[in-house]
């Protein structure tokens, strides 16, 4: 086994740095898989990951060494399947780009892109095939065989990144985007920028060693070929796990649109047991909390609008306190239930539809 062989295959980043990265990998991709797997985009995200992370475990010597030890594979293998692992996820990056159209992508084509991947696997076999023999690095055929493989490897991956790219620049520019949502688009962005140099020179690699050229960039090359990998595809995938973090808060409800049905729930029951007539019969289950949420805001708005005529007119005005405004609306649901006679309708005021208000008179709801 030539020594450019082992640097090329193994990762150069110490063990103290990998093994954190990888850890992060592993648990975002458990994560997902039990939070956020209904939708075939978050599907395709998952795979990414996943591929991702059978590519650096493939760069590990303590895993190289194991399967070499246990297997009759050599690290030429290895790294055969190393490389097949990252066209599978630029296919898996393809598919993301496909599923924000909001269609689904039809199996059929989500097969025929894995199967190209795996042809593209199999090209990269026979191109290999006589650097596997001796025991060397494929950059060391100094051939045509070298750029056709860098070429073949490295190609899927800047195709997929670009409309990736285009789409996070394209949504930071969006006025409704927020600084939150633009920071992590910014992450993402440089991320994918690293990753495409490391995939274009890795291209411009292979081009000049078939020409049997030695510069700085091919030394570079070889002695760095996870640097620009890893931190990268670990900084995305710490991006990628905020839906399975918001996910599970939904699941333990302690995210916010839970946090305010809650609020609202002394309120909503007892102005539901004044008029039902508010309470939309529900076909099915709600799916989450952002959906009752919105559902008990509606209807409680709807009811005290019922009551509006019975609450004086310093109540109803936007300066009333709002332990003042509860008290007022308590009376004037007992004057709605007592069949007072009939008044005409108020105009309703802004904090009717004011949903923070609207979950502070809950809180001072409650309280009463």
């Amino acid at each position: 086994m030539s020594a450019q062989l082992s640097h090329e295959a193994t990762a150069s980043m110490p063990y103290w740095m990998t093994l954190p990265m990888i850890t992060i990998l592993a648990i975002i991709i458990v994560a997902r898989v039990l939070l956020v797997s209904k939708r075939q985009l978050d599907r395709s995200v998952t795979q990414i990951l996943i591929w991702w992370l059978c590519a650096a475990v493939l760069r590990e010597s303590w895993f190289q060494k194991a399967v070499i030890s246990h297997s009759d594979l050599t690290l030429s293998d290895i790294r055969l399947v190393t490389h097949a692992s990252v066209i599978a996820s630029s296919v898996a990056v393809y598919l993301v780009v496909r599923s924000w159209s909001l269609r689904p992508v039809q199996t059929r084509t989500v097969i025929r892109l894995y199967c190209a991947g795996l042809v593209a696997a199999v090209v990269l076999g026979f191109l290999s095939a006589p650097a596997r023999a001796q025991g060397i690095a494929v950059e060391e055929l100094h051939s045509w065989r070298t750029a056709v493989y860098m070429i073949i490897y490295s190609a899927p991956m800047p195709l997929a990144l670009f409309a990736v790219v285009k789409w996070c620049v394209r949504l930071y520019r969006r006025p409704e985007s927020t600084r939150s949502l633009r920071g992590w688009l910014v992450i993402v962005i440089a991320a994918c920028t690293v990753s495409l140099y490391d995939h274009l020179s890795r291209m411009a690699n292979g081009i000049m060693l078939s020409l049997n050229w030695h510069n700085a960039l091919t030394e570079l090359r070889s002695q760095s070929n996870d640097i620009l990998f890893l931190p990268a595809a670990t900084s995305m995938a710490i991006v990628l796990a905020i839906p399975a973090i918001a996910e599970a808060k939904v699941r333990l409800r302690s995210d916010s649109s839970s946090r305010a049905v809650r609020r609202l729930e002394d309120m909503w029951n007892d102005l539901v047991t004044m008029e039902p007539k508010v309470s939309v019969e529900s076909v099915g289950v709600f799916h989450s909390s952002i959906e009752l949420e919105h559902r008990m805001l509606i209807e409680c708005e709807d009811a005290l609008f019922l009551v509006l005529p019975y609450m004086s007119p310093e109540a109803l005005s936007g300066d009333a306190a709002t332990e003042d405004r509860v008290q007022a609306i308590a009376d004037a649901m007992r004057l709605y239930k007592a069949g007072d006679s009939d008044r005409a309708p108020v105009a309703p005021p802004e904090w009717l539809v004011d949903e923070e208000e609207m979950l502070r008179i809950a809180d001072a709801w409650a309280r009463m």
